[in-house]
């Protein structure tokens, strides 16, 4: 079974109740297609400039790298709520990753997380 080639890679760090983060590589058939994975509370998606966008009775939304050229490098950040929240959106976006990626959900190798940078 040939081995799937990466879709995505991310870096994530948390300090209490705050994420930020940068995605340092999208497989370029993924810039600019919207929606590119999503579960019932969480999206990732590319459109413009990487963001968290969280919204009552929505999905909250990390935007990677999209098709604004000049503003992919930029990193992403969101204080959230509380420490939980927090720790809930880098999960579930950690398990987005590696579903889009074909790896098991326990496997942390396109997600570097980093507590209390």
């Amino acid at each position: 079974m040939a081995k799937q080639e990466t879709q995505i890679k991310l870096e994530l760090y948390r300090y209490c109740d705050i994420v930020a983060g940068k995605c340092t590589f999208l497989h370029e058939d993924l810039v600019g297609t919207g929606v590119i994975i999503e579960n019932t509370r969480y999206q990732i998606v590319s459109v413009d400039e990487p963001r968290i966008l969280v919204e009552d009775n929505e999905k909250t939304k990390l935007y990677v790298h999209g098709t604004n050229e000049y503003g992919n490098d930029n990193t992403f950040l969101q204080k959230f709520e509380d420490e939980d929240l927090a720790q809930e959106f880098i999960t579930n976006i950690t398990n987005l990753v590696n579903r889009l990626n074909g790896v098991a959900s326990t496997s942390a190798n396109f997600v570097k997380v980093v507590f209390g940078w």
